[in-house]
């Protein structure tokens, strides 16, 4: 699926737009276009951009020149970015003439320690964001990120360098863009005026700004130059700091000239680097780190389309889950019926063997507790008139008690009067029979435990015996 990238840069005299299929690691730009016509609006350019490019509801990125910003260097005394947002305003009212309430502030560290954090202040006028935005909207353009032209070039320089500390001269016509850059951070930002001035005037003022912001950039020595933008000025730049810096390494970055980069056959006539490579730079990092002006008031609010497209990435594995979670409920109440069927059947086995004479079950437990309570009140031994009396049910509860489970008996005749319980039953040997009668010898409820008799059966495979049991009194 194809995933365009619409870049559009506004400079103080023009505008420049690039359209890149981004939907693959390489970047292709498809489209391109530049107008430089001081009495052309943005609204013209902008319908214009509509018709040319057909980019009416596509990703966007806005990017200012430098020219319309107002940068600040502050060092404050802690780290936290929310803390430093929160003092910003504060911090510009007593650095700057200009008003913290009529610009749109973001801030990049550039160096932080245990005691301060430095940071890079960048603001960009309220009315003028508001203006921009509303007429883009109204050709259906609404960016997803507002930052600075030539920003991303610094970034993508470093991120292919060992040594991260370098200035990036971007030069344009009549301005050239300073980027200090330390430790793959832009710690300095500044505009130069060239367009009347000479080379060497240029130079000096770079200087300037380079010792101004103190650090190890501004011995004579140098620090390492990349010059991207208008070949002319690069190359007389390139000149000219060569002289004025001892052993300075100069460099031309050309952003189309990376890797990972291609510029579309139908437009490769259309397409001018030195105008419309910082907008190619950007596209390459468009979720990267750096400034993002789309924020406070002007944070972008979320389409129809990105809504669908959180429900789909969100709604998918929801359901995924709904389905596992439901099919393993099912799957537990199929067992829970199963064991509640097998235990059903268990106890209607049991009321059959203890009452084969009730052939009607309607609910086994009931009926039990029902014969339970006749055997209570039919038979109940002991001392006629007083003192302890023994019921039918704790009777078997004390013979089972005591008959230890892994014997093997079967108790074929059981009677019980007041006084003497008669107990006939199969086993397996006459060891059994002996230490059955030992263990009902040790119950307080007989007196005494005899054994009548003890004999093999006709077949020789068990041995039939009869106890007399004398209940205690």
């Amino acid at each position: 699926m194809t995933e365009n990238l619409f870049c559009l840069e506004l400079q103080k005299d023009s505008f420049a737009a690039i359209v890149v299929d981004a939907s693959s690691r390489a970047k292709v730009v498809t489209d391109c276009c530049f107008f430089k016509d001081p009495d052309l609006s943005l609204e013209q350019v902008a319908e214009e951009l509509k018709q040319k490019t057909g980019t009416s509801n596509i990703r966007c990125v806005l990017l200012f020149s430098p020219d319309f910003f107002l940068f600040h260097n502050l060092s404050l005394p802690f780290g936290d970015k929310k803390k430093i947002a929160q003092v910003l305003p504060y911090e510009l009212t007593e650095n700057s003439p200009v008003a913290a309430s009529s610009l749109v502030l973001d801030f990049l560290p550039s160096n932080s320690t245990t005691n301060e954090t430095d940071i890079l202040l960048a603001g960009l006028s309220r009315e003028l964001l508001s203006k921009r935005l509303s007429t883009l909207a109204a050709a259906g353009l609404d960016p997803d990120r507002i930052t600075i032209s030539g920003e991303a070039v610094c970034l993508n320089i470093a991120e292919g360098l060992q040594q991260k500390d370098f200035v990036l001269l971007n030069c344009q016509e009549k301005f050239i863009h300073l980027f200090l850059v330390r430790d793959g951070a832009i710690v300095l930002i500044r505009s130069i005026a060239c367009g009347s001035s000479s080379v060497e005037a240029t130079v000096l003022e770079i200087s300037r700004s380079l010792r101004g912001a103190g650090g190890r950039n501004g011995e004579s020595t140098g620090p390492n130059f990349y010059l991207s933008g208008n070949k002319k000025h690069s190359n007389e730049l390139a000149d000219c700091l060569t002289r004025q810096y001892d052993s300075a390494t100069v460099q031309l970055f050309a952003q189309s000239e990376q890797p990972f980069i291609k510029i579309d056959e139908k437009i490769s006539n259309d397409y001018d680097p030195e105008r419309m490579d910082q907008l190619l730079a950007q596209t390459v990092r468009v979720n990267g780190k750096g400034f993002n002006f789309r924020k406070d008031e002007f944070k972008k609010s979320k389409s129809i389309k990105e809504y669908r497209s959180i429900i789909f990435r969100t709604g998918i594995p929801l359901l995924l889950l709904a389905v596992i979670f439901f099919g393993y409920q099912g799957y537990k109440l199929r067992e829970l019926k199963v064991k509640h069927e097998t235990l059903r059947h268990e106890i209607a086995t049991v009321f059959q063997e203890t009452v084969p004479e009730v052939t009607r079950i309607v609910n086994p437990i009931q009926q039990l507790k029902v014969i339970n309570n006749n055997i209570s009140t039919t038979y109940k031994a002991g001392i006629p008139g007083g003192g302890e009396q023994h019921s039918m049910i704790g009777l078997l509860i004390e013979l089972s008690a005591r008959i230890p489970r892994s014997y093997k008996i079967k108790i074929t005749r059981l009677v019980a009067d007041l006084d003497t319980v008669r107990i006939k039953a199969l086993t397996s040997d006459f060891n059994t029979v002996d230490n059955i009668q030992k263990e009902l010898e040790k119950s307080a409820m007989f007196s005494s435990v005899t054994i009548s008799s003890a004999n093999q059966t006709a077949k020789g495979d068990n041995v039939r015996f009869e106890l007399n049991l004398k209940l205690a009194r």
